[in-house]
């Protein structure tokens, strides 16, 4: 296992999906800024959240599109077959827990702000999805 702890934004609005075997789940991609400067690069991350506690959180939470979220698990790199006939890398992360992460943005007066009440993580339901079950 090689663990991941990184922040970055969600690159688009989340939507909860059920698998085959009946699990909660939600895919999204994560938007990582690496570097500095001119040598600054982004880097996206498919993330994988299972189990229903998990996946209610995150959207009682109203995690969208733009929300700047800190994500801790475990990292998997895959090489798969792209249309042009060339090999490409894909980088994945399976969720064991997130918070939102502040930022320095300047709050308009008249938006509603966001919730930042994190409930607890439940160690018992961390939502393991067998292999043959994963969404990606």
């Amino acid at each position: 296992m090689i663990s991941i702890n990184c922040t970055g934004r969600v690159t688009a609005d989340l939507e909860p999906k059920v698998s085959s075997k009946r699990t909660q789940y939600l895919r999204f991609n994560l938007a990582v800024n690496k570097g500095f400067g001119e040598k600054q690069k982004v880097v996206f991350l498919q993330c994988l959240l299972t189990g229903e506690q998990q996946v209610q959180r995150m959207v009682n939470a109203g995690v969208k599109k733009g929300s700047l979220i800190t994500i801790a698990g475990d990292l998997d790199v895959e090489e798969y077959d792209k249309k042009d006939g060339t090999k490409g890398t894909a980088v994945k992360a399976t969720l064991y827990d997130w918070i939102y992460t502040p930022s320095n943005k300047a709050k308009n007066e008249n938006s509603e702000s966001q919730t930042t009440e994190q409930p607890q993580n439940n160690a018992e339901d961390n939502g393991n999805v067998a292999d043959d079950d994963l969404p990606f």
